[in-house]
């Protein structure tokens, strides 16, 4: 898990981490597992890019770390932002919220639904949500720490499966 973060500080010295659960349907969950995440990301991106400098630029590459959940319908995500280029776009006084539209959207889009308003649970941002790290920060071991510890339970083993693939385990530095 460390290893992770490490690599994702590597490519953005400043990173913006946002914990959070995506609801779908078991049978997407299931017959889509191999492109869900591929998806999301891409439309999360391209969200991001435009929202940060309008449309026709080249779409925000986030990292990401996947995980579906075995006994309900959702999937555990951390998505890794370059903290500059995507929290400092975004308006000061609503920046949370904006980040929760987008990353909803991108899920929505994602499942194939409308922009209808949605009655049931779609994304949701985890209570420890939003983590900032800096490099050059002198406490950054402990914040990485800190954040390790509360991603731990998105990847635990809970069946005595630790094979990645068997637990639909994904990340962009791997």
């Amino acid at each position: 898990m460390s290893s992770v973060i490490r690599q994702e500080l590597k490519t953005h010295p400043r990173l913006l981490v946002v914990r959070m659960a995506l609801w779908s349907d078991i049978d997407t969950l299931v017959n889509r597992r191999r492109n869900l995440s591929r998806c999301f990301i891409e439309s999360l991106g391209t969200s991001l890019s435009e929202k940060a400098w309008g449309a026709n630029t080249p779409p925000i590459k986030p990292g990401f770390l996947w995980t579906s959940d075995e006994l309900r319908p959702f999937y555990h995500a951390v998505v890794f932002l370059d903290q500059d280029m995507v929290w400092n776009s975004l308006p000061m006084h609503a920046r949370i919220p904006v980040l929760d539209s987008l990353l909803r959207g991108a899920w929505s889009k994602t499942l194939g639904l409308s922009d209808a308003p949605i009655t049931a649970p779609v994304y949701e941002r985890t209570r420890d949500g939003i983590f900032h790290l800096d490099e050059s920060d002198t406490f950054i071991q402990e914040e990485i720490n800190r954040l390790t510890w509360h991603l731990s339970d998105m990847v635990r083993d809970r069946r005595g499966v630790a094979s990645p693939e068997a637990r639909a385990l994904e990340s962009s530095a791997w």
